[in-house]
């Protein structure tokens, strides 16, 4: 959940940089790749050159309200 709290904040560079690991709980760097690894296998979220977002507009909503 904190994964997808930190992309729905904008977060879509930088995800493996210490502050952002830091600040969202994410565990380690190595998992954060894990992480977006089984988010896109998942179609939860999607890599393009711009970084990783949120697939569902809708469940990006739902994060920030929560």
């Amino acid at each position: 959940m904190n994964f997808l709290r930190a992309v729905s904040d904008g977060i879509s560079k930088g995800l493996t940089t210490a502050n952002v690991v830091s600040r969202y709980k994410l565990g380690s760097s190595a998992n954060v790749v894990a992480i977006t690894r089984m988010m896109q296998e998942r179609d939860l979220v999607q890599a393009t050159d711009g970084g990783i977002t949120l697939t569902d507009p809708v469940m990006a909503m739902w994060i920030k309200m929560n």
